[in-house]
């Protein structure tokens, strides 16, 4: 297989995750705490990186040249999750997704002003086409639009500002490291939470 169709292979292989994803949080928001969901997402991906890398590679594999930039991405990832669940406890699955769509777009913009990097004027085109759309299922103005639709747009905001951060640090950081630090301030971030997660139960 080519790496252009591997590529793809794990793109549609990780929509498929998060698909999974937030149907399952909507399930379980039903009758668990949403920070408590939240705090087992990050505390099993942070026990997990750690019993895989810790034993065969050792304490040396943690270090990193830029200890705040990967702080600064732990939190973004764990806000993205945070606000993601959130939405999912005031909207529907498919208008969540929807507004969530427009992530690419969002990335698109940031690579090009952050990353410099070259985007077509085809792609530009294809990003406002897509902007369009997302003012459609938004419609901002008409009644139809909540206070709940700003939820999944700050995601958009903190998941597109993680998306470039990561492919910043990509090009230096080993990825294995990544993973660690942002499971692990995931985890100690939630925590914090855990005392109010009584009052953070999805009521539907």
């Amino acid at each position: 297989m080519s790496p252009a169709l591997a590529g793809i292979a794990c793109v549609v292989a990780a929509t498929a995750c998060f698909a999974t994803l937030d149907s399952s949080v909507k399930y379980m928001g039903a009758s668990l705490p949403l920070i408590t969901i939240v705090w087992t997402r990050y505390a099993v991906q942070a026990m997990v990186v750690s019993a895989a890398l810790l034993p065969t590679r050792g304490l040396a594999s943690l270090r990193t040249a830029h200890p705040r930039f990967q702080l600064l991405r732990g939190v973004l990832l764990v806000s993205t999750s945070v606000l993601g669940f959130f939405s999912l406890r005031h909207m529907p699955v498919g208008e969540f997704t929807a507004v969530v769509m427009v992530t690419p777009l969002a990335i698109t913009v940031l690579a090009a002003v952050v990353l410099r990097e070259r985007v077509s004027a085809l792609r530009w085109g294809l990003v406002a086409l897509g902007f369009s759309g997302t003012l459609v299922v938004l419609r901002p103005g008409s009644e139809a639009f909540q206070w709940a639709t700003l939820l999944p747009l700050a995601l958009v905001a903190c998941n597109a500002w993680f998306q470039v951060l990561t492919s910043r640090l990509a090009r230096t950081e080993d990825p294995a490291a990544m993973q660690f630090y942002g499971g692990w301030v995931g985890t100690l971030a939630v925590s914090l939470l855990l005392p109010w997660a009584g009052r953070c139960r999805a009521t539907g």
